[in-house]
């Protein structure tokens, strides 16, 4: 009876050692070994790069572009005025195609490619107003910048950039602040081969220019260790329970053994 119990004592224990160590394996976007750092913000790079201190997005593939004109101009004629229109009650903005090019009114298909938004408004200035709109005054908008944010978080999800230079406490700002498994000295912004380690605890990360962030980043909020170990122990919670009811069982078919069969 004694060495049953001891192998009941084992099965369990080794039931919640697994659980543990399914645990450690809960985590997102580990890395291969632990990142340490004792500095407020400190940069991991595969590949050495280095993000420029003012973060200036460059039309891709895939971008929308809202473009308005700030001027009451002389338009001239109706069909310049009908496509004028048609560019400032554009919703949301003009699709950049896979051929990099954007169809715009008057213009047709248009590269902006590569461009930020100050060289693309300068861009469409010239051609606007070779395409007979008089002195255009133009600004160019991105409304799908946004980044990714995963982990110990209010409201997790895709966040919308609505300006360019969006540091990381703004995100966070948006998806409600940390919740209280949320490790605030481990933040990580994760762009392509490059993490950004963020200690938020400090005064002095909030305002540094590293930990701006940039279109398509992923920011992740690691949580607790004792966190990070609650679902693989609450999964295996029922796996266990049942397993303690198969021993009970059978202690008490054994106990009935010996003292009325035996």
């Amino acid at each position: 009876m004694k060495t049953f119990s001891y192998a009941v004592v084992v099965v369990v224990s080794l039931m919640l050692m697994q659980s543990c160590n399914y645990g450690n394996n809960n985590l997102l976007f580990k890395t291969p070994s632990k990142l340490r750092s004792s500095q407020p913000v400190k940069v991991f790079s595969g590949s050495g790069y280095k993000s420029d201190s003012l973060y200036k997005h460059k039309i891709k593939i895939g971008d929308r572009v809202v473009i308005n004109f700030l001027q009451n101009y002389d338009l001239g004629q109706g069909a310049s005025q009908s496509a004028a229109s048609s560019v400032i009650n554009q919703g949301e903005g003009y699709l950049i195609n896979y051929d990099s090019t954007a169809i715009l009114p008057l213009l047709g298909r248009v590269n902006m490619v590569g461009m930020t938004r100050p060289e693309a408004a300068r861009f469409l200035e010239k051609k606007y107003s070779e395409a007979g709109i008089n002195n255009p005054i133009i600004d160019v908008n991105i409304p799908t910048l946004s980044v990714a944010v995963y982990g110990e978080v209010p409201g997790p999800g895709l966040i919308k950039l609505d300006k360019e230079n969006t540091s990381l406490v703004e995100v966070l700002a948006k998806c409600g602040g940390f919740k209280d498994a949320g490790k605030k000295n481990y933040v990580q912004i994760i762009r392509k081969d490059q993490i950004i380690l963020v200690d938020l605890k400090t005064i002095y990360s909030v305002h540094d220019p590293r930990t701006v962030v940039q279109d398509g980043d992923i920011i992740y909020v690691q949580p607790y260790g004792i966190k990070a170990r609650m679902e693989p122990v609450t999964v295996s919670t029922t796996a266990i329970l049942s397993v303690l009811q198969v021993i009970q069982i059978s202690m008490i078919g054994f106990q009935i053994y010996f003292l009325f069969i035996r």
